[in-house]
C-alpha cells in the first residue's frame, strides 16, 4: 500500500478512536446540561460543563500532535534537530524497556522540504517497527552529514533480518520518500546483532 494511503488509514483510525470517543462525552454532557437545566442542581451542570472543558481541551492537544505528525514543522533549517530529538524522545517515553543511543551531530547541512520530511519519517517508521516487530531491548540512532547530504543509521539488536524483511507498506513508504528526495534506503545487519537501516 503506498504510503500516503498509510498514512490516511492512520489518520482516520486516530480520528474515529480518539475523537468520536470526546465527541460522544461532550455530546452526553451537554444534552445533560440541556435537558436538565431548569431542575438540576448547580453541582451538576457544574460538573457537566468541567466534563465538556476536559475532553475539548484534550481534543485541542491531540489535533496538535496529529499536525505535527502529518507536517512537523522546522524540517528544512536549523528545527531539523530539535524536530529529531522531540521524535525520539517520545518514542523513548513508551518503550522505557529499551536502551536507546543517540549520535546526531550538532551540524547538518541545509536539507529540502522533501528530504527533511523523508528523514523524519524514515525514523519515525524505523523506530516504531523495532518498537512493534523486532523484540529489541538496544537501539542505535546516528544522524551524520555526509557529501551531498546526511546518513542516518538505526541499528537495533532484535530478531530482524535483512534479508528475510518483507518490503510492506512502511518499508516502501521510506524508500519512496528517499528518492523522491534524491536519496536511498539500504537494510543490513547491525552490529547489534539485528536489523539496521541506512537512509541517505
Amino acid at each position: 500500500m503506498p504510503w500516503c494511503l498509510l498514512e490516511r488509514r492512520d489518520l482516520a483510525r486516530e480520528l474515529h478512536d480518539e475523537f468520536g470517543q470526546s465527541m460522544a462525552a461532550i455530546g452526553a454532557a451537554t444534552a445533560f446540561i440541556e435537558r436538565h437545566a431548569a431542575n438540576a442542581s448547580t453541582d451538576e451542570i457544574v460538573d457537566c460543563a468541567r466534563d465538556a472543558r476536559v475532553e475539548a481541551a484534550r481534543m485541542s492537544t491531540h489535533v496538535r500532535c496529529l499536525l505535527r505528525q502529518l507536517r512537523p514543522h522546522g524540517l528544512e533549517g536549523l528545527g531539523m534537530l530539535d524536530a529529531l530529538a522531540e521524535l525520539v524522545h517520545h518514542w523513548q517515553a513508551r518503550a522505557p524497556g529499551v536502551v536507546l543511543e543517540m549520535a546526531l551531530s550538532e551540524c547538518l547541512p541545509h536539507l529540502s522540504a522533501a528530504a527533511g520530511l523523508a528523514l523524519f519519517r524514515s525514523l519515525q517508521e524505523a523506530l516504531t517497527n523495532v518498537l512493534r516487530h523486532s523484540g529489541a531491548r538496544r537501539v542505535a540512532v546516528s544522524l551524520r552529514p555526509v557529501a551531498g547530504g546526511v546518513m542516518l543509521v538505526v541499528g537495533d539488536d532484535g530478531c530482524g533480518r535483512a534479508d528475510a524483511v518483507r518490503a510492506g507498506g512502511g518499508l516502501l513508504g521510506m524508500r519512496e520518500r528517499a528518492e523522491m528526495a534524491g536519496g536511498r534506503l539500504e537494510l543490513g545487519q547491525s552490529v547489534l546483532g539485528g536489523l539496521q537501516l541506512e537512509l541517505w
